[in-house]
């Protein structure tokens, strides 16, 4: 394993990437100016910051999973998942393996032979000429499901069709698409708005509004509050945030009443020297999970511990750079 350069880290983009993905995000964050007015918050193509990949000279992350619970010894999930990188620091390629233990009739008194057999689930990203991402493609048993993003001006996702898909080339590097059935249909539209504000209206394929969110960012860029709100069932979300003198992030409060009033608020501790040292989840004031995360010496993610109150466990996560 390489020992890699020291990164920055964005921790309002850290904070909605642990909350909503992948524990790997406190190292490798997408650009807030772009993904701070996206309406598509979470998309995997904004795992990985390429700046801080590509000086890092990474090709590759993986990630181990294990679970601990209380009072039982440390197991190791049979799955792990991998990242690839090009020269430029682009993801181009992610996928999740399975590992099944097939065994044999004669190995049932511990004397036959026993062979592991790996089922992957692959994802491939291709990417436009100024760097944006064009298509996020993934392997099925049956074909594809493809991602195609359109962009404005401005570099924000304009348009984003989900399809279904065969590939009639002769090869993942030679695709030519084929049968190909939509999913789902999204535009979207943006208008920035006095005091700091920003619009996202988002289309479906009927060319009809189906949300509406706004975000309210400080002076100084910060995002304080953002609201999203639902034309079917009236349905309301808000976010709030807030922030210690280092502008890092400190506290994340959601309110919803989609399914009756619902309230969950996050905090987020930091070392003395502004390191990622903790993030805790209440809701209705109760502790529901805690996460710890443990560095390298070089600054980047060795692993997370995320303790489950609810089920009396520990997940682990361990994280390796190629």
């Amino acid at each position: 394993m390489k020992r890699l350069g020291k990164s920055t880290i964005n921790y309002y983009f850290l904070f909605s990437f642990l909350l909503g993905g992948h524990p790997l995000f406190s190292q490798f964050v997408f650009s807030p100016n772009h993904l701070s007015t996206s309406p598509n918050q979470g998309l995997e193509f904004n795992q990985f910051e390429r700046a801080v990949v590509q000086k890092n000279k990474v090709r590759a992350i993986k990630i181990n999973y294990a679970v601990k619970p209380d009072n039982q010894p440390i197991k190791d999930y049979n799955f792990y998942d991998q990242f690839f990188f090009n020269e430029e620091g682009q993801l181009i390629q992610s996928m999740r393996v399975e590992e099944r233990k097939i065994v044999g009739k004669d190995d049932e008194q511990g004397n036959g032979r026993k062979h592991i057999v790996s089922d992957s689930s692959i994802t491939y990203y291709h990417y436009n000429k100024e760097g944006n991402l064009q298509i996020k493609r993934t392997r099925l048993e049956t074909g594809f499901t493809s991602w195609y993003y359109e962009y404005n001006d401005g570099g924000f996702v304009s348009k984003l069709t989900n399809v279904r898909e065969q590939n009639v080339g002769n090869h993942i590097t030679n695709f030519i698409p084929s049968a190909q059935v939509v999913i789902s249909l999204e535009t979207f539209a943006y208008e920035r708005l006095p005091n700091y504000q920003f619009k996202v209206k988002c289309f479906n394929d009927e060319s009809r509004i189906y949300k509406e969110i706004i975000k309210y960012f400080s002076d100084d860029n910060l995002l304080l509050r953002e609201t999203h709100d639902f034309s079917i069932g009236w349905v309301h979300l808000e976010n709030i945030y807030s922030y210690n003198t280092k502008k890092q992030l400190t506290e994340k409060v959601y309110s919803s009443n989609a399914s009756g009033d619902m309230n969950e608020k996050y905090t987020i501790g930091y070392t003395e020297n502004g390191q990622l040292s903790i993030i805790s989840k209440y809701k209705s004031n109760e502790l529901v999970f805690q996460d710890n995360f443990i560095f390298y010496d070089n600054g980047l993610l060795k692993s997370r511990l995320s303790r489950d109150e609810k089920n009396k466990k520990i997940d682990i996560y361990k994280i390796s750079y190629y």
